[in-house]
């Protein structure tokens, strides 16, 4: 059964959560944090939680001293921390972050909200021992690739598989395996007119983050907190969780982390224009299509039209022409009264004559639309 820390001064919490994960998980109690740690340095490694809830408000040593504490034990460095409280504000969640908390969770919670909070990080603690695994293993790698480009052929190498990249995930992904060559861990978001795209190494990135990256939108176009770096570009955000704190080192990461980040930016605005020159060009096929439809439908009834004006007229002519016989008309009469039929006639033909002329136009439209898509 896995571990669950929760350290909180108010019993009815420390009761409530008890209750909420019974059978499921082991749950370890205390009212303060010297009581926690006390307890945990005599636990086995393999006996360690997996998840920790976290009041801030705490006698003695608060929430985020113990927060900082845990996550100087190598021993916890898997564990997903949740902080609990009542404080809902930026300056307290970018601490709560700082400190090294993975979520941070509003007081009054429901039952269910708390249950899902706790599984989610649950499997982020797994999928962190799994990845810190991972890491070790690539760490003779990534030493290696450092050791034979530099640090600004990785930022050139950036540039040109950039250009290579066909859609918003691959770019991210070529801007994460940028960063790692650097040593860097980093969240990377991408806003192009097809969406938002967000990813780090470790998969999506935890609650906490996500938050700071909407909220740093509106800050500097490089703002820095602690270990924390954001560049802010048009259309792409870059998160680093762990910029040196070498100042000859930070100053050098920090130009080429711009420059990946100006670069990605650069190619999505490609793909955007791309894009968006691809729907246009659909929609003008579209149209060329219902054109072509609306022609050829045009064409029928004008031509069934013409037929019909046609008869019309032969059978009124054949008609007027043998009544004429039987009204004893003068000569000059009945040449006047032709006169009169011949000019209806004429008149219907121009008409006709001028439906034509929509269909030239309509025509003259497609070939227009066809030099359009042809260009």
């Amino acid at each position: 059964m896995e571990k669950l820390l929760h350290v909180d001064d108010d019993p009815f919490q420390l009761e409530w959560v008890q209750a909420v994960f019974e059978g499921e998980y082991q749950v370890g109690a205390y009212p303060d944090a010297e009581s926690a740690l006390s307890q945990l340095q005599q636990i086995e490694s393999e006996e360690k939680p997996t998840v920790a809830i976290l009041d801030l408000d705490l006698p003695g040593m608060n929430g985020y001293e113990l927060c900082r504490h845990l996550r100087t034990d190598p021993e916890l460095e898997d564990m997903a921390i949740l902080i609990l409280s009542a404080r809902d504000s930026l300056p307290d969640r970018l601490e709560a972050y700082n400190c090294g908390a993975d979520d941070y969770f509003i007081k009054p919670v429901e039952m269910a909200d708390l249950h899902y909070k706790v599984t989610n990080l649950s499997s982020l603690a797994s999928a962190r021992r799994q990845a810190r695994l991972d890491a070790l293993q690539a760490n003779q790698t990534t030493f290696s690739v450092m050791t034979a480009l530099g640090e600004t052929g990785v930022v050139l190498g950036l540039m040109r598989d950039a250009a290579s990249c066909q859609d918003e995930t691959q770019l991210i992904q070529c801007g994460l395996d940028a960063l790692a060559q650097f040593g860097l861990q980093a969240i990377i978001e991408v806003n192009s007119c097809r969406g938002r795209y967000l990813n780090s190494h470790g998969g999506e990135p935890i609650p906490i983050e996500q938050e700071i990256l909407q909220h740093a939108k509106t800050m500097d176009r490089i703002f820095e907190f602690r270990q924390r770096a954001v560049f802010n570009y048009p259309s792409v955000t870059i998160l680093i969780k762990d910029m040196p704190l070498d100042e000859e080192r930070h100053g050098r990461l920090r130009d080429h982390v711009a420059q990946i980040a100006e670069g990605m930016s650069l190619r999505v605005a490609s793909l955007d224009y791309v894009y968006t020159a691809l729907q246009q060009q659909r929609q003008l096929l579209e149209t060329r299509s219902s054109l072509l439809g609306l022609s050829q439908r045009l064409r029928d009834e004008l031509e069934q039209q013409r037929e019909n004006s046609k008869n019309i007229l032969q059978e009124m002519t054949h008609s007027l022409e043998t009544i004429i016989h039987c009204f004893d008309l003068k000569e000059t009469q009945e040449h006047a009264l032709k006169e009169v039929i011949d000019h209806a006639r004429f008149s219907v033909e121009d008409l006709q004559n001028r439906e034509l002329e929509v269909e030239t136009v309509l025509q003259q439209l497609i070939a227009q639309l066809d030099r359009t898509l042809n260009c």
